[in-house]
């Protein structure tokens, strides 16, 4: 009603100045009495800028002028401006873990660089105007549907000059499997951080825009997200009104509130905030950055690599004078990330494609703008529910995960060697780990909703008859930390995959099972899509195997049988003794090409008679024929336990 209220005042205005424009073009229509463009109409007030001034918000005056953007602000445009006073900036210098230069802590304006006024600025901006109650509108107009918008803020806001020491130190080595295979990470970093001819490397996080989320009611109610939900993960008191059924109305820009809304400018609106607005980094950046999620962060930048960006260094390369010929950006591998697509290449000016096999994150948890298949980067942001340090030495020192140290690690199994172990576990087996605890949609992981959150095998990831209450599923949690593209649920237990609890869970951690492993997960791509049509084999054997209220017998022929031994196609036995029978050898071999539809298996078939010498070498004539393609559409490795 206050916004009809306005925009119904707005139009009468413009009405009474229309009619004035009519009467003066009847009465002096000779006289050339054009004047907007030095003048405004009183109801709209002053520009940003001017509007800023005349209220004593100093400290974005400052930021404004200089940054070069005093014109831009005092003129007609539109944008909107989330704001904070100047008592506000004072709290912001006198407590922020920012560092100047010369690594000193921030507090004082004059110790900010150009590149932190352009965060503090240009994030709290929207390149459009808006009254807080339309920012949950989408095109169209859709109502309500909108959580996140583009801010102002770019991609080369966030770049850095990275020491060597600061960039990853992948402890993974490699093993030696029992066929003689070698299992390891692609160490991305190494050339980077061991190049003694360089200092460091200047990267950003991510190169997509970084966006800005607010918590508006509209929204939350179009989406079944209570208050409670909201003063919990915007850690609130647990004696805010919020946790105790109050009816008000509140809104937020991250964790910032809004206490002044829709000051109306001639060049849009200024909404004020209670603080100063800290765009927050990445997920992965987040957990990085946070000093008890230590352990899980070195799990997960083993997924990462920087990748070189020609686009981000010409704009960097304008804006500042450095010597560096290249700017990087951090990205994650994974099966979605910038543009929806998956990651199949290596981080090289020259790229070289990465196997389709090799272990992939389901989304990028360093990508700002985040979507889901389902919706658009606007509409929704992801979660992820990262064990603290206490939780990860818990699980695997004592408890579920102590059986993957003691095969993998290198070093005695205790808290202090944890870091380095949890380095040797194959991250085929890792991936299983992260990707259970990261899910798609913010909108359906808030608490309310905890009974509907689901595992890797589909089953609710919290039982229950254990946290038969919101109230005692929240104890389950340390903190909650709001990034740019989703919120990281910090937890204190470890709700470790069903993959690992499953009969495939053997194949899974086997280094003489990678045949059946492969053909077991092959179709994984596609589990979470609408296009089955992504499924080398459409037969989804992992997700049959991960149905825990099933029993099966799993019966796995090893590597070292299939590569040596091979495989007699039982079909071959309806044939006559002495007509041509198919026989098959089997061997895990990557893939690299982009996008194809064949699994990590070469497959070599063979004829043979009744009378024939199966032992090695196998017969050679006629000549074998590899085939790469679906080659165990024919093997049925599990059957129902009797």
């Amino acid at each position: 009603m206050r916004m009809k209220n306005r925009f119904c005042r707005m139009g009468q205005a413009l009405l009474g100045a229309m009619c004035l424009l009519s009467t003066c073009g009847i009465t002096y229509s000779c006289k050339d009495d054009f004047d907007l463009d030095e003048k405004s109409t009183e109801f709209l007030g002053g520009s940003i800028y001017e509007e800023l001034k005349s209220r004593g918000f100093n400290t974005e005056v400052r930021l404004i002028d200089d940054l070069g953007y005093t014109d831009i602000m005092s003129k007609t445009g539109s944008k909107t401006l989330f704001a904070a006073t100047d008592a506000a900036f004072n709290d912001f210098f006198a407590t922020t873990d920012w560092k100047d230069a010369y690594g000193n802590p921030v507090r004082s304006y004059d110790q900010l660089s150009t590149s932190q006024k352009r965060l503090l600025y240009n994030g709290s901006m929207l390149d459009n105007a808006y009254v807080l109650e339309m920012m949950t509108t989408m095109q169209g107009p859709v109502k309500n549907l909108c959580l996140r918008q583009l801010s102002a803020a770019a991609a080369t806001d966030s770049i850095r000059f990275w020491k060597n020491s600061e960039l990853f130190n992948n402890l993974n080595q490699a093993i030696v499997g029992d066929d003689g295979v070698e299992v390891k990470d692609i160490r991305f970093w190494d050339r980077h951080r061991n190049n003694s001819a360089q200092l460091g490397m200047y990267m950003a996080l991510d190169k997509t825009q970084p966006m800005l989320t607010h918590f508006l009611e509209g929204q939350m109610r179009e989406k079944n997200i209570t208050r409670e939900d909201m003063a919990f993960v915007l850690n609130l008191p647990k004696t805010d009104s919020w946790y105790n059924g109050s009816t008000e109305n509140r809104s937020y820009v991250y964790n910032r509130r809004v206490v002044e809304q829709d000051i109306t400018c001639l060049n849009g609106y200024i909404h004020v905030l209670d603080g100063v607005l800290q765009t927050p980094p990445n997920m992965a950046e987040v957990i990085r950055q946070t000093p008890n999620t230590q352990l899980f962060s070195s799990l997960l930048e083993r997924f990462s690599a920087p990748y070189y960006d020609e686009t981000l260094t010409k704009n960097y390369k304008a804006l500042n004078n450095i010597a560096a010929d290249s700017v990087w950006q951090k990205r994650y591998i994974s099966e979605r990330s910038q543009g929806g697509a998956g990651i199949y290449s290596t981080p090289d000016k020259n790229p070289e494609p990465i196997s389709q096999d090799y272990a992939r994150l389901s989304f990028d948890p360093g990508w700002n703008e985040y979507s889901t298949s389902l919706s658009s980067k606007e509409q929704d942001m992801g979660a992820m529910f990262v064990p603290n340090d206490e939780a990860m030495i818990d699980y695997f020192v004592r408890g579920g995960g102590k059986t993957l140290i003691e095969r993998y690690g290198n070093l005695e199994n205790n808290a202090a060697n944890l870091k380095e172990n949890l380095a040797q576990i194959p991250l085929n087996i890792v991936k299983f780990f992260i990707n259970n605890l990261m899910k798609d949609s913010f909108n359906e992981s808030v608490p309310s909703k905890y009974l509907t959150i689901m595992n890797d095998a589909a089953d609710p990831m919290f039982d229950a008859s254990s946290y038969n209450t919101v109230a005692k599923y929240r104890e389950l949690f340390e903190t909650v930390k709001l990034a740019n593209n989703g919120v990281v649920y910090v937890m204190k237990k470890v709700f470790g995959p069903a993959t690992y609890a499953s009969v495939s869970g053997p194949v899974l951690f086997s280094t003489n099972a990678r045949v059946v492993n492969t053909v077991l997960h092959a179709d994984d791509i596609a589990v979470n899509s609408t296009n089955t049509g992504a499924a080398p084999l459409r037969k989804f054997y992992s997700t049959y195997l991960l149905a825990m209220q099933s029993n099966f017998s799993l019966f796995v022929p090893t590597d070292d049988g299939l590569k040596n031994k091979g495989y007699v196609d039982p079909v071959a036995y309806s044939k006559g003794a002495n007509s041509q029978r198919l026989f098959w050898t089997l061997e895990y071999q990557p893939i690299t090409t982009n996008g194809s539809q064949q699994i990590a298996i070469l497959g070599k078939n063979f004829t043979y008679t009744e009378a024939s010498d199966l032992t090695p070498p196998f017969p050679s004539s006629p000549p074998a024929t590899p085939h790469p393609q679906k080659a165990l559409l024919f093997i049925a490795p599990m059957m129902p336990a009797t």
